[in-house]
């Protein structure tokens, strides 16, 4: 009877001790965060003079959600779009708590040649990359993406990955949840000593 009720307090323990966990993942996942829709290795070609819209979609959590465009030059330093620049952006809403942000290169230079990052808050998107050509003619300026395949094959491994990878948590967990109050419990049994098995004293007459 003890061994069960010590196996009992234990499982009712190790319970508490997840849910509560849970409890605090939950929260954490509660806090706002952004969505940035831009693929891994986006790259835009454009001919110089050309007119070029590179392009980030954002899911956002609240409507006061502002989004800026940074270049990479050694380190990130964000994007020029005052009234002198020769950069612009403009958005458009999609739906509720959804839309494009464009930044707008309407007669791009060599110098624009770089790689891109929109951003909210401390969210980032993926690098759009931007190319430049001068004398190389383009038949058409469309958005690419270099190793398509292999980006295809990243983005459905690691989701794989991250599955059995919790999977198998679970699995630990219940086996610890079965094996360590089973330990436990038989170490504190084998420990306690059976009073019926201890030495017992007899006084005879002929020790008095």
């Amino acid at each position: 009877m003890k061994a069960d009720g010590c196996r009992t307090f234990l499982l009712v323990l190790i319970l508490a001790v997840l849910v509560f966990t849970l409890d605090g993942g939950d929260s954490e996942d509660e806090e706002c965060t952004t969505e940035f829709k831009v693929r891994r290795n986006t790259v835009y070609k454009a001919l110089v003079g050309q007119e070029l819209r590179i392009n980030c979609t954002i899911v956002f959590c609240n409507s006061s959600t502002t989004v800026s465009w940074y270049k990479f030059e050694g380190t990130y330093f964000p994007v020029d779009v005052s009234s002198s620049s020769h950069i612009k952006t403009e958005w458009k809403m999609l739906k509720e708590l959804e839309g494009i942000s464009f930044l707008v290169f309407p007669n791009i230079l060599r110098s624009d040649s770089g790689n891109y990052q929109c951003r909210s808050g401390r969210d980032v998107s993926h690098i759009i990359n931007v190319t430049v050509y001068g004398d190389v003619e383009l038949s058409t300026v469309t958005p690419t993406t270099q190793d398509s395949v292999n980006t295809a094959a990243v983005d459905i491994f690691w989701p794989f990955v991250y599955r059995t990878v919790g999977l198998m948590v679970l699995v630990i967990i219940g086996i610890s949840i079965w094996i360590i109050p089973k330990r436990a419990c038989k170490g504190k049994s084998q420990s306690t000593t059976d009073p019926s098995l201890q030495p017992q004293h007899h006084i005879y007459e002929n020790d008095l």
